[in-house]
């Protein structure tokens, strides 16, 4: 006589959380035609049969002009877990660049309160050298670390460009370093302020405006003109 094992019909449904294993897992809506998923054990969100690859969401975003939001609502996860894939692969995802001089534009971004990305990019050929995901805000070891790979990568530094982070000049008194065209205009505004009374200072400030969007030898003659008409003074 023969026993057929009988399997509980709910068993063959039951799903499992991709993060911890757990079978706590319970329906949470539904992302772009996928079923999403929420874990009771470790609180994760997770959708369809497919497993949230650190690869995968690195490649993605670098392929346009997405949001982590948008990431989160593609692969059916929350942000929180977008954030975490991320930063922790961002140096198998750093770009393989051969060597060559550089000059190195330097900046941080941010999605929200404190998520960002700290991004090194040469300023002759357009290409992102070297970046790193932060959960905070940007410190001086952040760049550091940056100008330290391409060090060890042998790129010729032959300056820096950044912002006016306090204490980032003094990191790097090998290189040339120039304040970002940005940063230089907000400074000259704090000095003349926004409506200046003299005429002369009015005149400057209309000049230090167009630094940002026009070439050198239109800004240099500008400059000189200011001076000759006696504007110094």
């Amino acid at each position: 006589m023969c026993y057929i094992t009988f399997v509980p019909f709910i068993l063959l449904w039951q799903k499992i959380c991709f993060h911890c294993g757990s079978n706590q897992v319970i329906k949470r809506g539904v992302i772009k035609g996928s079923q999403r998923w929420y874990c009771k054990s470790c609180h994760h969100y997770f959708s369809g049969s497919r497993r949230v690859i650190a690869s995968a969401v690195n490649n993605r975003y670098s392929q346009g002009n997405l949001t982590v939001l948008d990431l989160a609502e593609e692969f059916g996860v929350s942000v929180r877990t977008i954030y975490r894939r991320l930063t922790k692969t961002y140096i198998e995802e750093l770009p393989k660049i051969a060597s060559r001089p550089v000059v190195v534009l330097m900046d941080a971004t941010y999605w929200g309160y404190k998520f960002g990305i700290v991004i090194m990019k040469d300023v002759l050929q357009g290409d992102v050298l070297w970046h790193k995901f932060i959960h905070k805000k940007e410190t001086l070891l952040d760049y550091r670390e940056g100008i330290e790979f391409l060090e060890k990568n042998n790129f010729v530094i032959l300056g820096i460009v950044s912002d006016g982070l306090k204490g980032l000049r003094e990191q790097f008194p090998q290189y040339k370093f120039q304040l970002c065209q940005f940063h230089q205009v907000m400074t000259i505004k704090t000095k003349l302020t926004l409506h200046p009374k003299l005429p002369a200072s009015s005149e400057l400030l209309s000049i230090a405006m167009i630094l940002c969007h026009t070439d050198k030898e239109s800004f240099i003659g500008a400059l000189e003109q200011w001076h000759e008409m006696g504007g110094i003074h």
